[in-house]
């Protein structure tokens, strides 16, 4: 899978859980934790995603959205 549908991968999941850990979307994309991390400090930067602790999920723009 490629970076960004990896990424796209990563925020579908996160429409639909709310949250998720690292291993959990390692293991759904089939990528590496390192590769996750990567992905997530860059969507994060983006403001595409909030991250607490371990866990991350959308961030307020992306999560008003998906409720339309």
């Amino acid at each position: 899978m490629n970076k960004s549908s990896r990424r796209e991968k990563i925020l579908q999941l996160l429409e639909n859980s709310q949250t998720a850990l690292v291993s959990q979307l390692s293991e759904e994309t089939g990528a590496s934790m390192v590769t996750i991390r990567h992905d997530l400090e860059e969507l994060e930067r983006e403001g595409k995603l909030i991250r607490s602790h371990a866990i991350f999920r959308l961030g307020k723009v992306l999560s008003s959205l998906a409720k339309r």
